[in-house]
């Protein structure tokens, strides 16, 4: 979503490629396509410091940038 930068709101981050934890994040990482990388299972398994990027999309306008929701309900697959 496309979102004024004075202000991201609670659950969200700004697309700008941070690094994230990917235990902390594994939903966000699932509906984004990134996988675990190969023997890690389950998030438990997961070592803490296993990071992945946030995607990075810039804005046009210099007042807005991009945000996309990191915490929430996991989408359903029909």
């Amino acid at each position: 979503m496309i979102f004024h930068k004075d202000w991201v709101p609670e659950n969200w981050m700004p697309c700008d490629g941070r690094k994230v934890k990917f235990k902390k994040y594994a939903a966000l990482a699932a509906v984004l396509g990134i996988k675990a990388p190969e023997g890690v299972g389950y998030v438990e398994d997961m070592p803490e410091d296993l990071e992945f990027n946030l995607p990075t999309i810039g804005s046009k306008h210099p007042d807005f940038n991009y945000i996309i929701c990191v915490n929430g309900l996991f989408p359903i697959r029909a």
